[in-house]
């Protein structure tokens, strides 16, 4: 460090200065940029060991590499930026659209009698019936849309879970309502259900931001996504469009356009929902619409299900159409994404799927395979061979996370399963390690070009350091966390970072690779499906997800390797669980800082949602959702 300082042209001058003092006159000649990329390093190092560390270490080594790095290699262009007028346009909009929603919502209620709004009341969370109802024509689309309706107003004003209400639903359930009893559209299997979307799924005419300031300078959607649509032609009515994280790289929920959503228990508004789904498990989980379609890429259906309690589906990627949805990171493939139902039950997921991973989505997105829902495995009773486990060796989880997991597999091996204890065939480390190398493979620079020039979301903002932090620092930086003893920050730091082709390529074999050897896995067991964890936390709190990502190796996993998996309810957690963790928790890593991170963003969890994951091979999405049919079963 010394020779290159004393080398620097524009400190040769000053050779009588002390080291010390040439390295902070220096730092003092740094551009407005290059000083703001010298503070988010010292700020990470701040944040992960401490002030001396962060003093000492960032001061000299940071600011002495930036100016070794070729100055375009730390430069963002801005992206185009919305004018003032396109945002309160956009905001505007918003709010018109939320007032005429509410009067709507209001005219219709007030036509209804208490008996047929209480009858209505009592259907919600029971997909079947409402759908039966509906079909019947026990009640008119309307009037359910009008309760619903209501409950999503007040779900939106307690957790600000919306991002757009539709109006125009109302003209969408005149129209159903107009059809005749006889009238064959009326046995489609979303009839009349009221249902949300994720904001970021494309609808004519209407702003897919993303929470990103960038993309409402794109202005409005020129078609419908392939989902959508596929929900409209199947009978569903939208009535709203969801919150979700800015970028939607988060287990949280929040954005500097729409704001941030939160838990939808009273107890626990200090929690998040999870994410990126968060705003969809909101509304569904507060009875504001009877089902929802997220994405999945991460657990991002999975997540918010398994924190609001819900039945959440990521079916086989490979079934599902993205096709006119917005997202981040266009072009990457080394992680498959798709879209996925939000149930209050297993029948929602299953009657969801249909429509979303069904055969009829092949003529929407000819990639699709032409592979309908099969039915009769989903409600079939044949005997299955389980496996299951509740830690995969890297984060452990939450011991109440743990006993769900056990109890998932007693009340199934009861039921005459044949259920086993098993150990996965890959490390929480090694699967968390090949996600996180695929999904940051160009070290962040496409997330950060579009959110270059506008707003960045404060619980992505640490995300968004941990990527800009340049391969020479990055490796300084890994050595001194193995030095002070936190190995697996050392080694989750290590997998990110800009690929090359060659690298990208190794690692999409690795990935390959994975694949068969869960195959060969699960086959050599004669294994049907596998039960684990979704997450090993519960609800965290607000802000703490942005530090606990390695908590989602559970559902990382099936995404790396392209399974189906679900998520079922199992319980909430009671005061002597709660304390439990408190005196036993971490038992397996006690000095660990991730494992006391979980253990602080979980305390006082007591009375949130319990949840189990299922999982199985691509193209068995029915054998995932009978399981969990089944573990909503034995519940009720």
């Amino acid at each position: 460090i010394r020779v290159r300082v004393l080398g620097m042209s524009n400190l040769a001058e000053h050779s009588s200065i002390s080291a010390l003092g040439r390295l902070q006159l220096w730092i003092a000649q740094l551009s407005a940029q290059d000083q703001g990329m010298a503070s988010d390093a010292y700020e990470f190092l701040q944040s992960q060991h401490g002030y001396l560390v962060a003093a000492v270490f960032g001061a000299v080594a940071y600011s002495v590499l930036c100016a070794l790095l070729p100055s375009n290699s730390r430069r963002n262009v801005s992206a185009p930026q919305p004018s003032k007028q396109q945002v309160a346009s956009l905001h505007a909009s918003r709010r018109q659209a939320q007032d005429k929603f509410k009067s709507l919502v209001d005219q219709h209620l007030a036509t209804l009698s208490p008996d047929v709004k209480s009858s209505i009341e009592d259907l919600v969370g029971r997909t079947q019936e409402l759908w039966k109802a509906l079909a019947d024509g026990k009640f008119t689309v309307c009037s359910v849309l009008a309760v619903y309706g209501k409950r999503c107003l007040v779900a939106h004003k307690d957790t600000n879970c919306v991002a757009e209400f539709l109006p125009e639903s109302f003209e969408r359930a005149k129209q159903l309502d107009s059809l005749p009893r006889s009238a064959q559209q009326r046995s489609l299997p979303l009839f009349g259900l009221p249902i949300s979307v994720k904001e970021c799924f494309g609808m004519e005419g209407k702003v897919s931001c993303i929470g990103v300031d960038s993309l409402i300078a794109a202005g409005v959607q020129k078609q419908t996504s392939s989902t959508v649509q596929a929900c409209i032609d199947a009978g569903a009515v939208i009535l709203c469009r969801a919150n979700i994280p800015q970028t939607m790289m988060s287990f949280e929920c929040s954005n500097p356009v729409y704001g941030e959503t939160l838990h939808p228990n009273p107890s626990h508004r200090n929690r998040t929902p999870g994410g990126s789904s968060g705003g969809d498990a909101a509304v569904v989980a507060l009875g504001g619409a009877a089902l929802a379609v997220g994405t999945d890429i991460g657990g991002s259906v999975r997540i918010p299900s398994a924190f609001c309690g819900l039945y959440g589906l990521k079916p086989t990627p490979e079934r599902c159409s993205m096709r006119g949805s917005v997202g981040p990171i266009y072009g990457q493939s080394g992680i498959t994404k798709g879209p996925g139902p939000l149930s209050p039950d297993a029948d929602g997921v299953c009657r969801m799927s249909g429509v979303i991973a069904g055969a009829d989505i092949h003529s929407r997105d000819c990639n699709v395979p032409p592979v309908a829902f099969d039915e009769a495995t989903y409600a079939s009773n044949k005997k299955l061979r389980i496996g299951f486990y509740s830690f995969d060796g890297f984060v452990e989880p939450l011991p109440y996370v743990r006993s769900a997991v056990h109890e998932a597999a007693e009340k199934l091996r009861n039921l005459g399963h044949d259920v086993i204890e098993v150990e996965p065939p890959y490390t929480g480390i090694e699967m968390l390690s090949l996600y996180l190398s695929l999904i940051s493979a160009d070290s962040g620079t496409t997330v950060s070009s579009i959110l270059s020039g506008g707003k960045i979301d404060k619980r992505i903002a640490p995300l968004l350091r941990l990527a800009r932090i340049p391969p020479l620092f990055r490796r300084i930086l890994i050595g001194l966390l193995r030095a002070i003893g936190q190995g697996r920050s050392a080694t989750i730091l290590s997998c990110t970072g800009i690929k090359s082709v060659a690298e990208y390529w190794r690692l999409q074999h690795s990935r390959d690779q994975m694949k068969l050897g869960w195959e060969t896995w699960l086959k050599a067991q004669n294994l049907d499906c596998v039960l684990t964890p979704v997450n090993a936390l519960v609800a965290p709190r607000l802000g703490y997800p942005a530090q606990l990502a390695p908590a989602c190796t559970y559902t990382f996993v099936f995404n790396l390797i392209a399974w189906p998996a679900g998520v079922a309810p199992m319980g909430t957690v009671s005061k002597e669980q709660e304390a439990e963790a408190q005196r036993s928790f971490p038992a397996c890593t006690p000095n660990d800082r991730i494992s006391k991170l979980c253990k602080s963003a979980c305390d006082g969890s007591q009375g949130l949602p319990l949840s189990v994951q299922i999982a199985s091979l691509p193209y068995h999405d029915e054998t995932v959702a009978r399981v969990m049919r089944e573990l909503q079963d034995i519940k009720s």
